[in-house]
């Protein structure tokens, strides 16, 4: 293991108390926003990690959503998991705000008809129009209340129909062991079946980022925001390292209580453990 360590930055440690479920390894990616290639380097390592494991064992993998985002290639993630995901593993694929975003936006209705400010947000600052232009939407000038129609038609044009399917199939959350999966972890004082979709999305105002979750049964594994290098909180585990701007993707490896840190690039900017 110490070569494939060296390869790969595998970094191991203990969950506490907290178990994933038996007989069964699970796998998770945070956020991938749109660049491919820190996906694909991501999916190497994890087959390599797989290699290793005992052949009986069952293999999850977790994306924790938002696959579209600032970078260029959203058009190419969604196409990759589609077409390509990892042989001998389940897929369990969340949805994620941006991912919503979009779902909003092809959706229509009174949100584009009306010329949503959220929306026009979304395309001008968030990564929508980045996300259209990898459809090969022709993107002239920024999106206002007039031409976001057209945006709109000429995107479901483009977008292959098995791309909306996977959209439209998203999970907000997945449990399993002791350990609970969603896009932002989850609204602190709130027991986890009480949660709302915005919370699970979203998770927290700016001034509940770093609340301490360890009131909920299960650890909460989220991508979304950034843990602080020097904010260790217990039951919450951030895999967010935006790798529009990193080029790199976190994942990590739950088999039983040992937690393995599966990097895609050997620069470390999440340290929430």
């Amino acid at each position: 293991m110490r070569r494939l360590t060296d390869q790969i930055g595998l970094r191991h440690t203990e969950s506490g108390h907290a178990c994933g479920p038996e007989g069964t390894v699970l796998f998770v990616i945070g956020d991938i926003a749109g660049c491919v290639q820190p996906l694909v380097d991501t999916h190497q390592n994890i087959l390599r990690v797989a290699e290793l494991l005992p052949p009986q064992k069952n293999k999850i993998i977790i994306y924790l959503g938002d696959y579209v985002d600032h970078g260029q290639q959203s058009f190419d993630v969604i196409d990759l998991l589609v077409s390509a995901p990892l042989v001998g593993f389940k897929s369990v694929y969340l949805l994620g705000d941006q991912d919503l975003n979009l779902i909003r936006f092809l959706r229509g209705g009174k949100d584009v008809l009306r010329g949503d400010q959220r929306l026009i947000q979304w395309l001008n600052e968030k990564g929508g129009l980045e996300t259209l232009r990898s459809y090969g939407v022709q993107i002239k000038m920024a999106a206002t209340s007039r031409n976001m129609m057209d945006m709109r038609i000429e995107l479901l044009r483009k977008i292959p129909t098995d791309h909306i399917s996977f959209l439209q199939n998203l999970h907000l959350s997945y449990s399993s062991g002791d350990f609970f999966f969603s896009h932002a972890g989850a609204k602190a004082g709130k027991r986890l079946d009480q949660q709302m979709p915005s919370d699970l999305l979203l998770g927290h105002t700016d001034s509940e980022i770093f609340m301490d979750l360890s009131n909920q049964d299960k650890v909460i594994v989220h991508g979304h925001v950034a843990l602080k290098t020097k904010v260790r909180l217990q039951n919450r585990i951030s895999l967010y390292t935006d790798p529009a701007h990193t080029g790199h993707l976190k994942a990590l490896m739950i088999d039983q209580q040992r937690l393995c840190w599966i990097e895609s690039s050997e620069t470390d900017t999440n340290n929430d453990r």
